[in-house]
């Protein structure tokens, strides 16, 4: 069996890559996998995997990891939000080394679903986890270690995020794990069981017990390629837990009362725990704590056809149990309100940090409302959309999400954030990184709008057949004689009248009577004599409009073609230009036929901008 050998960089350890000696696995439509099986030990043992549904079997299995210098790590919980213990919150644990992976199935313990973190959590394990020395990391492992403090007491150090070790990408702001591993190995992973019930007590079916384990193998595998110094990582940045400080309601002995005054409230054997509300409604009732009946309209989930009395039976225990004034009903109905908060959410980030970016929200988000969080997306140049597509960047998804969104987010493969990974987005994401290009290519757009139908765009011979090149606002001036605007545009590449000064031929560009190209002789002649010769009704609008498109999308070539160190045309060719002017795709599927998606994705990883949006423009 052939196999590939890489040094570590501390010495101690190889790791083997088996090459094209295992079936690996595909879907239906033949697309390969990444996976943990394609790997060896430093021996060149095949990676074990132990699965523990006991306390005793997780800490004999720690041991044979409790030397590790770094571990893969993740974390599975209740799909669509968490439930009301521990299990739900905090169902599996993955730890991955470079010959043994632990799948540590704690919804699955021996017990009822109430078991506390003591029952559930062994010495061993938390030593791992709160261990210094042995670093863990995963991507965005901020809110799985954030379930572990809030639920088992337990502070992770030496966490590292694996999306923070890659190189500066723009392309790469905010990756899912699958897109790491496609990038980096050239195999995406399988997520088509991220949402599978990992909070039942039922043992993990084998391909389930796969997934957990390629997932934290992945983040191993990642940390050792980008520390091998390949893609020249940034160095390592700790997640601290015990430093973020939210302040944190622990709800488990109201729910505990809410339990209770629903089997008072059910007494009458026709009456059934669903005319009160369920498990989850009253979760969620003891999270946001509702001291007024608006305020429990408000609770997600809740009926506002339950009966009045079982909703002043349940306010009035709220209020009770936060010793509040039932008085005091107006202020408490503002801060008891799901979503809200008496500080006002501070987001630091770069202005328009966004743009070019597209966002679907949905399900309730820990602290933000819905609009709060559209408003903080708009406010950083984000565009909202309230369904999902194939072209949505992100789906920021909370608690009891849409059923049919959710669906969608595993139809389009789609990039999900949480809060905390929105205002890490935000926090972290450059601006566009030429912003006075962006606004002259808004201007140029714009200028269209502004020219009314006796405006003259340029000179043309009495011919139909005749072209001539509008020139956009980001060189008008240099036409008109500008001679600082003409300095910095020149720094940058040469403009379409350069060319023609240099090789006697312009660019050909698409008008409604055909593409020709004209001399720079015939382009001056017929400036000087247009505003005698050209009327506004020998003016075709569709000219003006196909102009100003493909003098747009051919300045962002310009810059791409700088940024990206390519050629124009490997870019984009001056035929793509021409047909997307011509054309004008309406929509992302008419972009894509007529080949113009490679194009449209470089514009957007560079600035944000949006090559359909200039197409439609026009």
């Amino acid at each position: 069996m052939s196999s590939h050998k890489r040094k570590r960089d501390d010495g101690e350890e190889t790791f083997h890559m088996v090459e094209h000696t295992l079936d690996y696995p595909t879907d239906d439509v033949g697309t390969t996998y990444w996976t943990y099986k394609l790997y060896r030990g430093p021996s060149g043992e095949k990676v074990r995997v132990t699965y523990c549904r006991k306390l005793a079997e997780t800490e004999a299995a720690m041991r044979r990891i409790s030397n590790s210098s770094v571990l893969g790590f993740d974390l599975e919980y209740k799909p669509y939000g968490g439930g009301p213990n521990i299990k739900d919150q905090v169902s599996v644990i993955q730890l991955a080394s470079e010959s043994d992976i632990i799948v540590i199935h704690l919804a699955a313990f021996p017990g009822d679903r109430d078991m506390t973190r003591q029952q559930l959590l062994g010495p061993a394990l938390r030593r791992i986890l709160e261990d210094q020395s042995i670093i863990k990391v995963g991507l965005r492992i901020s809110g799985d270690g954030n379930l572990l403090r809030d639920n088992l007491g337990v502070y992770m150090r030496g966490a590292v995020d694996v999306a923070k070790l890659r190189p500066t990408q723009p392309r790469l702001t905010n990756p899912s794990l699958a897109t790491l591993t496609d990038i980096f190995f050239g195999m995406p992973l399988d997520k088509s069981l991220s949402t599978s019930p990992w909070h039942r007590e039922r043992a993990l079916k084998q391909n389930e017990c796969d997934y957990a384990a390629t997932d934290a193998y992945a983040g191993l595998k990642l940390y050792q390629h980008f520390m091998a110094g390949d893609h020249n990582a940034t160095g390592l940045r700790f997640v601290d837990f015990r430093a973020s400080g939210r302040k944190k309601f622990e709800p488990r002995s109201l729910l505990e009362k809410l339990k209770r005054l629903r089997l008072e409230l059910t007494a009458d054997p026709e009456t059934t725990v669903f005319n009160v509300a369920n498990n989850q409604v009253l979760e969620a009732i003891a999270k946001y704590r509702p001291t007024t009946l608006s305020a429990l309209s408000n609770v997600p989930g809740f009926k506002s056809s339950t009966l009045l009395k079982y909703k002043k039976a349940i306010i009035e225990l709220v209020q009770n149990h936060m010793n509040v004034d039932s008085l005091n009903d107006d202020i408490i109905d503002i801060d008891s309100s799901p979503n809200s908060s008496q500080d006002t959410l501070e987001v630091a980030g770069a202005p328009n940090c966004l743009a070019g970016l597209s966002f679907v929200v949905t399900g309730v988000l820990p602290t933000l409302s819905r609009d709060d969080a559209q408003k903080l997306i708009k406010k950083f140049g984000g565009k909202m959309t309230k369904s999902t597509s194939g072209t949505t960047s992100y789906v920021v998804l909370g608690k009891d999400p849409g059923s049919k969104k959710v669906e969608q987010i595993k139809i389009f493969g789609l990039d999900t954030l949480d809060e905390e990974g929105l205002i890490e987005l935000i926090n972290t994401r450059d601006a566009p990184r030429h912003p006075s290009f962006k606004a002259s290519q808004d201007q140029s757009l714009r200028s269209k709008k502004k020219t009314g139908k006796g405006s003259k765009i340029g000179a043309s011979s009495s011919t139909s057949s005749s072209f001539v090149f509008s020139q956009p606002s980001r060189i008008s001036s240099q036409v008109s004689g500008n001679s600082s605007q003409e300095s910095t545009f020149s720094s940058h590449f040469s403009s379409p009248s350069t060319l023609l000064s240099s090789s006697q031929t312009a660019h050909p560009l698409p008008s409604s009577a055909g593409h020709i190209s004209i001399s720079s002789q015939e382009s001056e002649a017929s400036s000087s004599s247009s505003s005698e010769d050209l009327s506004a009704s020998q003016q075709s609008s569709t000219s003006q409009s196909t102009t100003i498109i493909y003098n747009t999308l051919y300045f962002l070539r310009q810059e791409l073609s700088q940024y990206l160190n390519l050629s124009p045309e490997e870019v984009a060719t001056d035929d793509l230009l021409e047909t997307l002017a011509d054309v004008r795709p309406a929509s992302r599927r008419a972009l894509r036929n007529l080949g113009g998606d490679p194009f449209a994705e470089m514009a957007e990883d560079y600035d944000g901008s949006d090559v359909l949006e200039i197409c439609r423009e026009g």
